[in-house]
């Protein structure tokens, strides 16, 4: 039926007014006319508007004096739950709208178990569940009780940024927000909302920033280490560096990327100069490459085995070889025309997952550690070529062993200073 706009009273709504969104639907209605009713209820002789807003809205823009509409008999439960419905099902709401509405659907359900009758003691059946209702908008995994807790947990500054934003367009962002302390939570909002990122890749990128940040303190902390009788670390290339010695084992993790590959074949080459008689070179390496590299290797150096490295929290997809992998090798070499002649030992190790702080390729001082112990005695002398953040000295000295270490880049010769440095202090 029709009714006068002018009958028709809107009190607060659940939803702001979009102002695109009426420009569109009033151009729509000067062009073809109103194909959906708004929805009303009668109060105190007039009509409070339930569902439509924005039509309402659009048809008294272009001058319209009456509007088509449908009047809703129901009490004020289902008054409330029609409105709700109704926004539930647009699909331009945020995870946070749906959120607050689902919750408070469910209290509105709650106050009315299974079937109910309405204000004329006619026994309907309800709306649809929270659970179908969630279900149908792709949220179904996650407990009405969870997204109350999410709603409230996120703080008002980031309820503003996020409500028309596309960083809030699952349930799981919105979770990973509310477990955030509020300062995090607007710091990360922000930086999804600048460089349109997902909520949990901004909280990366901004990690990764805090990270950057915290090498270059710690290699400034380490520029002015003074060298240790226990250990040394050098910026220097391992195609020319000089060593003051020779060594009980090389232990390294040279870097995977093809583009590296080259670096294997002068290790071996630098490695017959730098081993004593009976030492052994263990060198951790990716499963890519691993055919070139034993056949680089082989031409230097005799091939004594193959250890296993797990690394079981810290899982890597290699979509080029469609292999999720959960181990590294460890291949061991000796100088060719010579025997090992120390320990025996284990070839499977197990390191827990490296935070990375330090370095973008580092390896848990957990793992060296186990390597170290399987296969050196304290007093012993071991050097890494690639020695990165120094976690194999970290290791070497905490195991008693004696360590020289390398690395081209400067940072992370400081980073390694500092770090030695930190386990004499």
């Amino acid at each position: 039926m029709e009714l006068g706009i002018a009958e028709i009273k809107v009190k607060a709504r659940k939803r702001k007014l979009d102002e695109s969104k009426v420009r569109t639907i009033a151009d729509s209605f000067a062009a073809i006319g109103q194909l959906q009713p708004i929805t009303v209820v009668r109060d105190d002789g007039m009509y409070r508007l339930v569902a439509g807003l924005h039509r309402l809205e659009a048809a008294k823009r272009i001058g319209w004096q009456t509007i088509e509409a449908t009047i809703f008999d129901g009490d004020e439960v289902e008054i409330e739950l029609a409105e709700i419905d109704e926004n539930l099902m647009r699909n331009d709401l945020t995870v946070l709208e749906q959120g607050e509405h689902l919750v408070r659907r469910q209290e509105l359900i709650g106050k009315r178990p299974g079937r109910y009758q309405d204000s004329k003691g006619i026994t309907v059946i309800p709306l649809k569940t929270t659970a179908e209702l969630a279900h149908d908008i792709g949220l179904s995994e996650i407990s009405a009780q969870k997204r109350m807790q999410a709603a409230r947990n996120i703080v008002p500054e980031v309820k503003d940024a996020i409500r028309n934003s596309e960083i809030a367009n699952s349930i799981t962002q919105l979770l990973e927000l509310a477990r955030m302390k509020p300062e995090k939570q607007i710091e990360v909002a922000r930086q999804a909302a600048e460089s349109e990122l997902t909520i949990k890749d901004a909280k990366k990128a901004i990690r990764q920033k805090e990270i950057i940040a915290e090498r270059r303190e710690i290699a400034n902390s380490g520029a002015s280490v003074p060298e240790s009788e226990r250990w040394h670390v050098w910026q220097a290339d391992i195609a020319t560096w000089i060593a003051p010695r020779k060594y009980d084992f090389i232990i390294t993790d040279p870097p995977y990327p093809k583009e590296y590959l080259p670096l294997w074949e002068t290790l071996a080459i630098r490695a017959k100069e730098w081993l004593k008689p009976g030492g052994l070179l263990i060198a951790m390496s990716g499963q890519s490459y691993l055919n070139e590299i034993y056949a680089m290797m082989d031409k230097h150096l005799k091939y004594y085995w193959t250890s296993c490295f797990l690394t079981p929290e810290r899982r890597v997809l290699l979509h080029n070889k469609q292999v999720m992998c959960h181990w590294k090798p460890l291949l061991v070499y000796s100088l060719l025309d010579d025997n090992y002649n120390g320990k025996l030992f284990d070839d499977v190790y197990n390191s827990p997952r490296s935070p990375k702080d330090n370095h973008e390729w580092e390896q848990s001082e957990e793992g060296m550690l186990a390597i170290i112990k399987q296969v050196c005695l304290p007093g012993q002398y071991i050097l890494d070529p690639f020695c990165g953040s120094g976690t194999t000295g970290v290791a070497a000295i905490e195991y008693g062993c004696l360590f020289d270490g390398i690395d081209i880049e400067i940072e992370n010769v400081n980073i390694s200073k500092a770090r030695l440095n930190g386990l004499q202090n």
